[in-house]
């Protein structure tokens, strides 16, 4: 029996409390749950930015950064085995280039050299062209710088050492990779190109294909070396060894291995663990081919990029 308005007065003028009856028990737990969920999902998604939001310790990094060394192994295997170019080898690429640029002026100034392989003497009017490796050299030196350039500045804004950037950037290489390897698979299917340069002419103009899978390889490792090396640590940029050997044996604790040195003990990870992505990539070239190697390229780093989310957090201590 619900309390009328009389009743209620009454006992509101004796002193006691009467709860109104507005409906039944479990529409009120109906609606308490439905306002508690989306508390539930808003707070969900609150920690998970925190944590992706959170620095992961610069001193804790060695297993994500040395699996980046095997891939700068890994890829760089593909490439130069493939089409002769090293992606992650800038110092090479354009010192190819600038061969190239002094076989061209030798050419106009003192005639074609007799073994020279890119100089066409026939028409009589000679055609100068810059032969492909020369050419994926050069596109290879512009994605890289490219992706260096854009992801610098990026990461500066979102914050280098924040475990999301490191995630979703990770990620972005994996993308890339996987666009190569559809890339040489298309060039795969293609009866009328061969899956290498190597035995064309260096005159005979090159698929459009071929600089799009090795953009998007030197664009990986660009952004793969500039993640890196925010993060300030010894293994530097995880690309180029020629800084990291002359750090390593000019370090006077090389031999030492009862000291502890987390620089040299980081830069033997970079060296040792770029040989063996260099070697584990040959040997599944030589049985399944590019867009197959590619792919398992893709699959590592995937699980780097997940790998971040297990890196803990940087601790601040306060004074």
């Amino acid at each position: 029996m619900e309390p009328t308005p009389t009743s209620s007065l009454k006992k509101r003028a004796e002193g006691e409390f009467v709860v109104p009856n507005y409906g039944s028990s479990s529409s009120l737990d109906s609606m308490s749950s439905s306002q508690t969920r989306p508390r539930r999902e808003l707070g969900r998604v609150a920690s998970v930015r925190r944590y992706l939001a959170a620095e992961v310790d610069g001193s804790q990094v060695n297993p994500p950064l040395s699996a980046y060394a095997f891939m700068t192994g890994y890829i760089d295997a593909i490439s130069f085995s493939t089409i002769f170019v090293w992606v992650g080898f800038q110092t090479g690429n354009f010192t190819q280039l600038a061969l190239s640029f002094a076989r061209t002026i030798e050419a106009y100034l003192w005639g074609p050299p007799e073994s020279a392989v890119f100089f066409v003497q026939h028409p009589p009017v000679a055609t100068r062209l810059m032969p492909p490796a020369e050419q994926l050299a050069a596109c290879s030196i512009f994605s890289f710088v490219l992706g260096t350039f854009l992801f610098g500045r990026i990461g500066d804004r979102i914050g280098t050492h924040k475990r999301g950037w490191l995630v979703f950037g990770t990620l972005f290489q994996a993308l890339l990779t996987l666009a190569s390897a559809i890339t040489f698979r298309l060039l795969e299917q293609e009866p009328s190109i061969p899956p290498t340069i190597a035995s064309l002419n260096p005159l005979t103009t090159v698929s459009l294909k071929y600089f799009f899978g090795i953009a998007c390889l030197s664009m990986s490792l660009g952004v793969q070396g500039i993640m890196a090396r925010r993060l300030a640590t010894a293994f530097s940029t995880t690309i180029v060894l020629t800084a990291i050997f002359v750090e390593l044996t000019a370090n006077p604790a090389l031999f030492q291995f009862s000291r502890s040195s987390p620089a040299r003990d980081q830069q033997w990870l970079a060296a040792i663990f770029l040989f063996i992505g260099a070697s584990v990539a040959r040997l599944i070239l030589g049985q399944v081919g590019v867009a197959s190697t590619l792919a398992v390229a893709v699959l590592f780093r995937v699980a780097i990029a997940f790998s971040w989310l297990f890196i803990p957090a940087r601790h601040i201590h306060l004074p």
